[in-house]
């Protein structure tokens, strides 16, 4: 994680420039929660329009569903447990795996139930 770092700035602890840069954290991983719920929601809609022409291509549609719920939960896990994650920032490509990681070993770990003390 030494080569994880933060692409922000880093604020001393405790002050208002911490806070106002975790909530705009958690405002960017809304953000990208909204932009994959609309890319997953385009691809689905895209997708049932080529069934017409091509039925074959079903099985498609649960794997695009699932790709999309995979891809969204460790930010949702992350706006949830801000705190538990540090410095991380999910627009940023090595954290967000990190998180993604960190977010499916507690997942597995834990019979698919986390809480903040499992990440």
């Amino acid at each position: 994680m030494t080569s994880m770092q933060p692409i922000l700035g880093k604020p001393q602890t405790g002050s208002r420039e911490e806070k106002s840069l975790l909530n705009l954290k958690r405002i960017s991983a809304c953000a990208l929660v909204v932009l994959l719920v609309v890319g997953d929601v385009w691809a689905i809609v895209g997708m049932s329009e080529r069934l017409q022409v091509n039925p074959l291509l079903f099985p498609i549609l649960p794997i695009l569903a699932i790709s999309g719920l995979v891809s969204i939960l460790p930010l949702l896990l992350y706006i949830t447990y801000q705190g538990e994650f540090g410095k991380l920032n999910p627009l940023y490509p090595p954290h967000y795996f990190y998180l993604f990681r960190k977010v499916f070993r507690a997942f597995l770990d834990n019979d698919l139930k986390v809480s903040a003390k499992d990440l």
